[in-house]
């Protein structure tokens, strides 16, 4: 087995350094894809949708999700051109007239591949920008303008923003005849 050892440590070891030998040969001067990415800007567009990506109108309403464990949050998604596929997104939701911050995530991310925007092109869907547990008829940001706002920062340590004016609104919840006696009484 020891005998072995030395050879399968030189078999891997040949093998990577063909790799190499390869890439640089095919014309790229050696320079790897992620590398290519990080040539151009970061481009972003900014969108809401947990499982799709759905774009956002400046000056649109955007709903306030009440969640399962009781409290609220905003869903937020970003396509992202030119990065590759890890980043750290910073984001915020600022009431325009209070200048108050109203939610503040970080989140370091491995992005999905975003086939239709070709090569460098990745997107984040269904970040939470996180309310805790508000009351509708309290919450004053509610149908006032807001500004929803994302920072990328890619491996390089490069940074890009994009913000968009959104109107959050809670749907309102008919809750009809739901509070008769669990026994049908």
């Amino acid at each position: 087995m020891r005998a072995l050892l030395p050879l399968i440590i030189f078999t891997v070891a040949c093998s990577a350094s063909d790799k190499v030998a390869d890439d640089a040969s095919s014309g790229d001067s050696g320079m790897l894809a992620s590398e290519r990415c990080l040539d151009e800007p970061m481009a972003l567009t900014m969108g809401t949708g947990e499982h799709q990506f759905k774009p956002l109108v400046p000056g649109g309403r955007i709903e306030v999700i009440h969640g399962t464990q009781d409290g609220h949050h905003i869903l937020g998604s970003l396509r992202i051109q030119n990065i590759t596929d890890v980043a750290m997104i910073r984001y915020t939701i600022t009431t325009s007239a209070t200048g108050k911050r109203i939610s503040d995530q970080i989140y370091r991310i491995r992005l999905t591949e975003y086939e239709e925007g070709g090569d460098c092109a990745w997107q984040a869907l269904g970040l939470y920008a996180y309310l805790g547990r508000i009351d509708p008829d309290t919450a004053t940001f509610l149908m006032e303008q807001n500004v929803m706002e994302m920072t990328v920062t890619n491996t390089a340590g490069e940074f890009a923003s994009t913000s968009i004016e959104i109107y959050p609104f809670v749907e309102s919840v008919d809750h009809g005849s739901d509070t008769a006696d669990p026994r049908g009484e």
